[in-house]
């Protein structure tokens, strides 16, 4: 997603889509399938073709067979694509779906997982945080300005030793053309928009405070109000609960993979929550109302959504080893394959207080 901001006192938050990509729902073939497709009747095309030259220039038996060696590369060629593409096809389509569960990954985090069936195939990934727990830290991408190169949130998390991390703020410029043409790659830079604190340094303003989540010197945490020494910050697109309540007026219906935060009524526990999305029959997105409602089964009590569609990614996992990815991104259609994005948030534990 991509976020217009109009700075301000009265900032103004308009979405629109990163990538230009319509719903599940209206594709019938991801990308990645019609290139394949495409290649495939490239193939054949240009075989039939040298044929009917062969016919009318009756070549002398060398070229015969050199051409019987290329019709049965092509023939070879062709048979490879087919099954990779069926490959692709099933896994795209009817990939087997996980189980749901509720894992601790270390002291003061546990991982869930929200398998649902209805109202469609949909998966959650939820990391609740006790911001109570000795030794937490919160991390967000440092920078100084708020142009900044792009980064994975597995990069993000590597680079920068966070033990569980989330996409964050909306950025721009951010566009998908093909599986091979899209910005930004990891390292280009981008530009961050709306509020952005690290480590005490505000490197990017914009967006109201409503939709801004802080985090002070210790750690305790905030939304949509500010604090008197802000550590850490990010900031969203939407206020999608505030005070247990979902807004009045009403959020829009368009069905994509999400990313949230959400506080508890204590604001004692930070939950982390990615929706997975633009899968068919593994996970179809959801609206930002559904989005509200889960948290609030969660128990979160205000919550502002975050960048999501392809940028929508979480990992994850225990002190001493490398995070691992634990939702179903899908950047350029492709299912699994994360988009580097402007900033993150982070997680870790400093040493001696993993246990």
């Amino acid at each position: 997603m991509r976020l217009a901001v109009s700075h301000g006192r009265e900032s103004s938050v308009t979405l629109s889509r990163h990538d230009g990509l319509p719903p599940v729902s209206q594709r019938e073939i991801p990308p990645t399938m019609r290139e394949i497709i495409l290649l495939v009747a490239s193939v054949f095309f240009g075989h039939g073709a040298f044929c009917l030259w062969r016919r009318v220039k009756r070549p002398r038996r060398l070229l015969a067979r050199a051409l019987v060696g290329t019709g049965a590369f092509a023939c070879t060629l062709l048979a490879a694509v087919a099954f990779v593409t069926l490959l692709g096809f099933l896994y795209y389509y009817h990939r087997p779906r996980p189980r749901s569960v509720v894992r601790p990954l270390f002291r003061g985090l546990t991982y869930t997982r929200d398998v649902r069936d209805a109202p469609r195939p949909i998966i959650i990934h939820i990391l609740s945080v006790d911001l109570k727990t000795p030794g937490l830290r919160v991390i967000v991408t440092p920078s100084e300005t708020e142009e900044m190169p792009a980064r994975t949130v597995s990069e993000f998390a590597r680079e920068f030793g966070a033990q569980a991390a989330i996409n964050a703020n909306c950025f721009e410029p951010c566009r998908t053309e093909s599986v091979l043409e899209f910005y930004p790659k990891s390292g280009d830079p981008v530009t961050l928009l709306g509020n952005a604190v690290s480590d005490g340094v505000a490197y990017s303003e914009g967006h109201r405070e409503a939709l801004t989540l802080r985090f002070a010197a210790d750690d305790t945490a905030a939304i949509g109000e500010e604090l008197a020494n802000t550590a850490n910050a990010i900031s969203g697109t939407h206020r999608i609960l505030e005070s247990g309540r979902i807004p009045p007026d009403g959020l829009p219906g368009d069905m994509h993979p999400r990313t949230a935060v959400a506080l508890t009524r204590d604001r004692g526990t930070l939950l982390m929550v990615v929706a997975d999305g633009r899968q068919p029959g593994y996970s179809e997105g959801v609206t930002l109302e559904e989005l509200a409602e889960i948290i609030r089964e969660h128990g979160g009590h205000d919550a502002i959504n975050l960048d999501g569609g392809g940028s929508s990614a979480m990992v994850g996992g225990v002190p001493g080893k490398r995070p691992r990815l634990l939702n179903s991104p899908v950047h350029t259609a492709i299912p699994g394959r994360q988009r580097p994005v402007a900033n993150h948030l982070g997680i870790a534990l400093t040493a001696g207080h993993e246990r």
